[in-house]
């Protein structure tokens, strides 16, 4: 039984959770090769506030600031 835990800021709609509920469980059947019903998938959301880079939370940087230094950080573990 796959367990998926994803850590993640708050503020996304349930709409949003809901499909990556969905891709996730359908991620792990295809690469795992395990029926769906053993696949149980676990959001925690962290507040803006419960999140910090380089010692600035979150709530502080701007949206775009936070994506570009996450996507920074994802080119660095790339590498």
């Amino acid at each position: 039984m796959p367990i998926i835990q994803v850590n993640m800021l708050e503020g996304r709609t349930v709409a949003q959770k809901r499909a990556l509920h969905a891709a996730l469980s359908e991620a792990a059947v295809a690469a795992l090769g395990v029926p769906l019903d053993s696949v149980r998938v676990l959001i925690h959301e962290l507040g803006q506030e419960h999140f910090a880079l380089a010692g600035i939370t979150a709530g502080e940087l701007p949206l775009s600031q936070r994506r570009r230094e996450a996507s920074r950080e994802m080119d660095a573990v790339l590498k």
